[in-house]
């Protein structure tokens, strides 16, 4: 298997990351919708419903460029932040 190596690019990561917090936002509207399957969300928007992962994989590398999230109900919960270490004294 071959790996390619690229250069850190911190606009792109940038980009990526507001591209997650848009589809995480998404997941999180879904609390309430009843569906059967997994859901496809890029773009900040729910692409579509696959009753097969695996279709749902294939159609994440078609309409997806930066990010997605393919999730079941059962992956959307509330979680809350635990900041971990100690404080730093200079």
């Amino acid at each position: 298997m071959a790996t390619e190596i690229l250069p850190y690019n911190r606009s792109k990561m940038g980009s990526i990351e507001k591209e997650y917090e848009r589809n995480v936002k998404v997941a999180k509207s879904l609390k309430n919708k009843v569906w059967k399957g997994h859901a496809l969300i890029c773009n900040g928007e729910v692409i579509g419903i696959y009753s097969d992962l695996k279709k749902a994989m294939e159609n994440a590398k078609e309409k997806c460029k930066n990010h997605s999230l393919i999730i079941e109900p059962s992956d959307i919960i509330e979680h809350e932040i635990v900041e971990l270490g100690l404080p730093v004294i200079l």
